[in-house]
C-alpha cells in the first residue's frame, strides 16, 4: 500500500515537472515577444527568454530531482536500485 502511494506520488510529480517546463516555455517565448516588440531589439528578446527560461527550467528540474527521490528512496530502496538503467 505504502509503495503504491509513494509511486502515484512519483509520478505525480513527474507531470508537475514536465508541465512546468511546458507551461514556462510557452510564457518564456510570451516574455521574450514582448520584450523584442518594445525594444526592437532580438538582444533583448534573447534575454528575456534566457531569464524567464531558465528560472522555470530550474524549477521543472527541481521538482523532477524530487520526483525521482521519492521513487529512489520510499520505492524501491536497495542497493542495486538504478542498475537496470544501464543494462
Amino acid at each position: 500500500m505504502f509503495t503504491h502511494a509513494m509511486q502515484r506520488a512519483a509520478q505525480a510529480f513527474e507531470a508537475v515537472g514536465a508541465i512546468v517546463l511546458v507551461v514556462g516555455f510557452v510564457l518564456s517565448l510570451v516574455a521574450a515577444a514582448r520584450a523584442w516588440r518594445k525594444s526592437r531589439r532580438s538582444a533583448d528578446g534573447y534575454l528575456a527568454l534566457r531569464r524567464c527560461f531558465g528560472g522555470a527550467l530550474l524549477l521543472g528540474l527541481e521538482v523532477l530531482v524530487a520526483a525521482d527521490l521519492i521513487r529512489t528512496v520510499a520505492v524501491a530502496p536497495t542497493l542495486d536500485n538504478g542498475r537496470h538503467w544501464t543494462t
